[in-house]
């Protein structure tokens, strides 16, 4: 074989590079529209969003304003995020697991606003949600706990003879014996 064949001389006409580009896009849409059910692109607005991106290209000072500009709107304001209570659906088991915690959470929701902000580094009403967060865990742990503690405890199960004490406890209590 020779080290020059036919196919590597021809050159290829850029209209048909960019007829081919614009069908391939086509495609691809196509396919992303099939399934993802949308007809938009998701796109990321963020300019320079690795770190690679803004020191191996020359980064201008336009370019460092974007990105100031971009981090600087990602900020929350006070008023957001914003709570609908309407708009959070919740569904009927959570609700009632939540009552007892969200009723406690309003008690005491005035003491914690008006403690000192050296305490809580977080502003306004905001501080009240550790709280709320907090408890539910603190508790459901405290009585899955103390429920090992007292089967652990209290009701030992013989392994040889797979007896459990427990049950067998009910018996004596009756005047049966073991």
């Amino acid at each position: 074989m020779t080290s020059s064949s036919p196919e590597t001389n021809l050159k290829i006409d850029p209209e048909v590079l960019e007829i081919q580009k614009k069908i391939y896009k086509e495609l691809l849409l196509k396919q992303y529209d099939l399934k993802r059910g949308s007809k938009f692109l998701p796109i990321d607005i963020e300019p320079f969003k690795h770190q690679r991106h803004r020191l191996a290209l020359p980064f201008t000072d336009e370019d460092r304003a974007a990105r100031r500009q971009y981090l600087k709107d990602q900020l929350l304001s006070e008023r957001e995020p914003v709570n609908v209570p309407e708009w959070t659906r919740v569904n009927i088991f959570r609700r009632i697991y939540r009552m007892p915690f969200d009723a406690l959470t309003n008690l005491v929701r005035p003491i914690i606003v008006s403690l000192h902000p050296i305490l809580f580094h977080v502003k306004g009403d905001h501080r009240s949600w550790y709280f709320r967060a907090a408890i539910p865990k603190v508790t459901c742990t405290l009585i899955l706990f103390w429920f090992a503690w007292y089967r652990i405890k209290y009701c030992d199960v013989c392994y040889v003879f797979n007896i459990n004490h427990c049950s067998e406890l009910g018996n004596v209590r009756q005047g049966s014996k073991i």
